[in-house]
């Protein structure tokens, strides 16, 4: 059925008389674009200073003839219209393709869903209807989500969790029937997914949630710009909406497709993983990197940034209705990125042409997930004692006695020879915390090697953790398993201020990766970890990518949680307090209290 929608679509186009051709679908960005855009900004500011004189009321001031066709009827065109037969196949082929993507969503065929779903947003939408078209491309985006999720389980759940023998039953099921979801075993192992699982929960919420058009309504903020930012084929696909806070109204929704090869992509995220391999092999004997590396780092970014201007040139011009400089009812307060994971590894919200959109407090304003449906997941709870209108001011806050540490798990931090003595360590600063009654408690090496275990009672025990350590935190809590067994949906803040390294780090490190398989080392990265973690239940997640020096890293850990837990602040604005401090060099350690 996927395959017969997307031959209706192709039939249709082809046509003479063809309203789905791909110059009309998916129009060229040219500078055109730019600067009609920029003319209607400055037309609307002109009119804004320059209010127009009121019209004078009708059939005064105006000529007879031209008060009588004012008064006249205009002629209103036959609303029966026969259908071209190339509408009629648009029509049914568009049906057809929405069709399959509702009955493979439920029956958890994303292959199939995919499938439909790169039809309609590639050849049967685009920017005919923005509206269709953002809710299909922030569908895909969820859907290639799921499909890696489930790669994941394969290849770190316990083969005898509930979780993983559930899916398995499933996928038996629907390779062995056609009717699978129809059927009472495939209809009770759902059921116990979706109540006793997060991740189950997750995977069916494309079939179970309500339309994306009603989400928007009802589970993200008043003044949310969200942005879904996906590469395929040599095509970078931009989808957006800004929500309004009247439910009833219709948001405005902006599409594009802009040419971008793939390889400049995936050349300049390859270099990003070399210029940090390159940085860890300085941070084994030293306290920092080079300024080298750092101005590297710094100019595949900017690479990067001159990629990505001319689209969010367009989104400010279509979202800021008099510049961004000028206050508006209409101008978004927030900005929620859902970049793919070919985009995931650059700092999309540093990046100057995003930050320039908020003159204000741009890094408290800004953040990222993984896709929409994973979004709304994370404020469905709180939406049950919270308004959507007082949604991004009403998170809940950190008590210390829920909020617990683990820092230098291996107890593998020492003072350098070149470093100030008296300097804190990982563990100092633990205790300092545990003092001021602002850390419950935490797992560190120093009392004692942490296991597997160990993590786990921590995750399960708290609301809120900091991880700050080195490595990554998978390789840390051993490996992914452990993690992806547990439920923590209880758990609201996940810290990992890890990548930090020296050379017994590095030494424990690189022996434990050269047991693991490509697939296990995989889930370790950044972005498959935080699918992981998500999945599992947590809401907000902070997650250093790039390696840190140890200076830095325990600042950026003592200030989140002083942040969070003494001045309530929220792990944006606590993020957003780390980056307004001004340090002079992440070469020294914190000094002790006293200690000057």
């Amino acid at each position: 059925w996927a395959e017969l929608g997307a031959v209706q679509i192709e039939i249709a186009a082809s046509r003479d008389d063809a309203p789905l051709a791909a110059t009309k679908v998916w129009p060229a960005l040219c500078l055109d674009d730019y600067e009609l855009r920029m003319m209607a900004v400055c037309d609307a500011q002109s009119k804004f200073l320059h209010p127009a004189p009121p019209a004078p009321p009708a059939g005064k001031g105006q000529p007879a003839a031209a008060a009588a066709a004012a008064d006249s009827p205009e002629e209103q065109p036959d609303e029966e219209e026969v259908e071209s037969a190339s509408a009629s196949e648009v029509r049914q082929g568009r049906a057809t393709l929405e069709e399959v993507v509702r009955r493979s969503l439920a029956a958890l065929d994303f292959v199939v869903a995919r499938r439909a779903l790169v039809s309609l947003v590639f050849r049967a939408y685009g920017e005919l209807d923005a509206e269709r078209a953002f809710q299909h491309l922030v569908m895909l985006q969820s859907v290639d989500v799921f499909v890696r999720s489930l790669e994941i389980v394969e290849t770190c759940m316990p083969r005898e969790h509930p979780e993983f023998v559930w899916v398995r039953q499933l996928k038996a099921l629907q390779r062995r029937w056609l009717n699978a979801p129809e059927l009472p075993t495939y209809i009770d192992a759902r059921t116990s997914l979706m109540e006793s699982s997060p991740m189950g929960d997750r995977l069916f919420s494309l079939a179970t949630l309500p339309p994306v058009s009603e989400l928007l309504a009802t589970h993200i903020a008043p003044g949310t710009l969200v942005v879904s930012l996906q590469l395929h084929s040599n095509s970078l696909y931009v989808g957006a909406v800004c929500t309004v806070a009247d439910a009833a109204a219709t948001p405005k929704y902006f599409v594009k497709r802009v040419a971008m090869n793939e390889m400049d992509v995936f050349v300049r995220a390859r270099r990003l993983g070399e210029i940090n391999t390159e940085i860890e092999r300085e941070m084994r004997l030293a306290p920092g990197f080079s300024a080298a590396m750092e101005d590297q780092y710094a100019q595949v970014c900017s690479e990067m940034d001159r990629l990505l201007s001319p689209i969010f040139q367009q989104l400010e011009l279509s979202f800021w209705p008099l510049s961004r400089f000028v206050k508006h009812d209409s101008n978004p307060q927030r900005m929620v990125l859902l970049p793919d994971s070919s985009l995931a590894a650059f700092p999309l919200e540093r990046l100057a042409s995003v930050t320039r959109m908020f003159v204000d407090t741009p890094a408290e304003k800004i953040c990222r997930d993984l896709s929409f449906h994973l979004h709304v997941y994370r404020v469905k709870d709180l939406l049950e004692t919270v308004d959507r209108s007082s949604l991004a001011d009403s998170l809940p806050g950190v008590s210390s006695d829920k909020f617990k540490m683990i820092v230098d798990p291996f107890a593998e931090d020492t003072l350098r020879p070149t470093e100030p003595e008296g300097s804190q360590t990982m563990f100092e600063l633990l205790e300092s915390l545990e003092g001021e009654k602002i850390c419950a408690g935490g797992l560190t090496g120093k009392r004692w090697i942490a296991s597997p275990e160990d993590f786990t009672k921590v995750l399960v025990e708290s609301q809120a953790v900091v991880y700050l350590g080195f490595g990554k935190f998978l390789s840390a809590m051993g490996s992914g398993s452990a993690l992806a067994a547990l439920d923590l949906r209880h758990l609201p803040i996940l810290c990992s201020v890890c990548r930090c390294i020296n050379d017994t780090a590095f030494r424990r490190q690189t022996k434990g990766d050269s047991m693991k398989t490509p697939a296990l080392l995989g889930v370790e990265l950044f972005y498959s970890f935080s699918l992981l973690a998500s999945m599992r239940g947590v809401r907000a997640l902070l997650f250093t990518v790039n390696p840190l020096p140890i200076p830095a890293a325990m600042k950026v850990a003592d200030a989140i949680s002083r942040n969070m837990v003494t001045e309530g602040m929220t792990l944006a604005q606590a993020l957003a307090a780390v980056f307004a401090q001004t340090v002079d060099s992440s070469q020294y350690r914190l000094l002790p209290p006293g200690g000057g």
